[in-house]
């Protein structure tokens, strides 16, 4: 203790919360202990399709308006080849002048799905989507989240469309019965 009568370090006691936490995480939910021993597989390789960087530009009519809207797309493995790594940034759209995202999936052999887990410089929160491939170009991830005191459920719909293209549509409902609309759709080219 110091003259004050506080810990000369203050950074201890949020250390072994941080610890505590993490121990229980891994208690209740043994898959999340299981992460550092996954193994690539066929599952992780099916990713593969994103490998690269990307662009997409379009015009579009946002609230009323017609503007353009340009994005661009990186995908690379992590070291292990079983998290993949996504960057995006998109320009143009109202009342944002930079929309940043950051993405990780990977592909759970034990469970037969894929997770996905993205991040923005827009919202305050993790999302978190579990899926699967509904057809040999079509890869489906569903979620749910807490937004304005209504929980939404959302879709991102990849499909793969030649090894230089593949959309991404993102849909929403606040029912959970399967009545989505469409918030957006995107086709991305490989650069060159």
């Amino acid at each position: 203790m110091n003259a004050a009568g506080r810990s000369a370090t203050p950074w201890l006691r949020p250390v072994a919360i941080l610890a505590a936490l993490g121990l229980v995480a891994v208690v209740g939910r043994p898959a999340v202990g299981q992460l550092a021993v996954m193994e690539r597989t066929v599952g992780h390789e099916r990713l593969d399709f994103l490998i690269g960087e990307w662009s997409h530009e379009e015009i579009q009519t946002i609230l009323g308006q017609e503007r353009t809207v340009r994005s661009s797309g990186k995908y690379s493995w992590l070291p292990g080849g079983v998290w993949l790594r996504g960057e995006a940034t998109v320009r143009g759209l109202p009342g944002i002048d930079v929309h940043h995202g950051w993405l990780q999936m990977t592909y759970d052999a034990a469970a037969d799905e894929y997770t996905e887990l993205w991040y923005d410089n827009q919202s305050p929160m993790l999302f978190i989507n579990r899926g699967g491939w509904t057809d040999e170009k079509t890869l489906v991830m569903h979620g749910s989240h807490e937004w304005g005191g209504k929980t939404i459920y959302s879709q991102n719909v990849y499909r793969v469309v030649s090894e230089s293209e593949f959309s991404r549509e993102y849909l929403v409902s606040d029912d959970g019965g399967g009545n989505y609309v469409r918030r957006s759709l995107a086709r991305y080219r490989k650069r060159r």
